[in-house]
């Protein structure tokens, strides 16, 4: 763990946990709900930081509120395997009604 006490310390030090633990979604819901390019994760991070409150995941590892902020929008056809394995192993209600959205919108 970091302990510097800076405004945007994530408090690991590190590639691959520091990348975790700024995933707001486990990579398979991530890849499923939001676009290309998406930078509304990032956007949320920075705006938890700067009210200098905590992000904290549920036991499936899910940011609930980043979930209940996110937009959905209707599936591109380079999305439809990530949205299909999503679908398939998911675990997690709120992003299963997240991901039913999706597909509502699409058709």
């Amino acid at each position: 763990p970091c302990y510097c006490g800076a405004k945007n310390c994530l408090g690991v030090i590190g590639g691959k946990t520091q990348t975790e633990a700024l995933s707001l979604l486990p990579q398979v819901y991530s890849e499923a709900l939001l676009s290309f390019g998406d930078e509304s994760e990032l956007q949320f991070v920075n705006e938890m930081n700067e009210q200098g409150r905590e992000l904290v995941k549920n036991e499936n590892g899910v940011n609930l509120e980043f979930l209940n902020r996110l937009v959905v929008r209707p599936i591109e056809i380079y999305q439809v395997s990530k949205v299909s394995a999503a679908l398939l192993q998911c675990e997690d209600l709120a992003v299963l009604d997240k991901l039913v959205l999706r597909l509502e919108k699409s058709t």
